[in-house]
């Protein structure tokens, strides 16, 4: 096949990286997971406020439940990157967005 059998990898290859703007980073949606919530690549040393689709200013919450419901937010995924999800509701659809399309994270409040 054409990554090799089980157990024998033949190739691997890196997600994008966000690139740098004068702004802050813009980044990739990867997928949006059977929950509704969007991954993407956008490191979780990253702080601020993400751009995505018609919304213009998504705000961190340290969690799910601590966030009002049908509202967008952010918060630390546990791959590493930033998910952008949807309290009690699907992320995805409330942003129309796909894999592939852009995410920008922007009034940088810290990298760690």
């Amino acid at each position: 096949s054409e990554i090799g059998t089980f157990g024998q990898l033949k190739n691997t290859f890196c997600p994008a990286t966000p690139d740098r703007t004068n702004t802050g980073f813009e980044g990739t949606v990867l997928y949006i997971d059977t929950f509704g919530n969007i991954a993407t690549d956008i490191p979780n040393q990253t702080s601020g406020k993400i751009k995505l689709g018609l919304f213009d200013e998504i705000e961190y919450s340290e969690s799910y439940s601590s966030h009002p419901n049908n509202e967008l937010f952010w918060l630390h995924g546990s791959d590493g990157c930033i998910e952008i999800a949807l309290n009690c509701g699907h992320a995805g659809k409330k942003a129309g967005v796909l894999p592939g399309d852009p995410v920008e994270i922007y009034e940088i409040l810290s990298i760690r």
